[in-house]
């Protein structure tokens, strides 16, 4: 960990709100990667799958909103980034509402 200013300077809510973004995709190709390694699936065909019906959807969601939960635990709540935890907590909460939307 670096000094305080050092981490000071990333504890914004919109750098939690970009986290947010990215995290779930990158929970969302390594749910392909494990597909692809176990089942053989090309891209197309995950994507085709996950996309054909909203309760596969909404598991495929879920799976990419455990991405933001490991980045709220590994880094921002370590490290006492609070505005930048809130940003990730929020862009959660919103991929909560989506899942619950499309589980309706």
């Amino acid at each position: 960990m670096g000094s305080i200013k050092t981490v000071e300077k990333y504890d914004h809510f919109l750098l939690g709100v970009l986290a947010g973004l990215i995290l779930p995709v990158i929970g969302f190709f390594i749910q392909f990667l494990v597909f692809k390694w176990g089942y053989g699936f090309t891209f197309d065909y995950f994507i085709e799958t996950a996309t054909s019906s909203s309760s596969k959807l909404s598991n495929v969601l879920t799976l990419c909103a455990i991405a933001n939960m490991f980045g709220f635990y590994l880094v921002f709540f370590r490290w006492k980034l609070d505005r930048a935890s809130r940003g990730l907590v929020f862009m959660t909460l919103i991929m909560g509402a989506i899942i619950v939307y499309l589980s309706i």
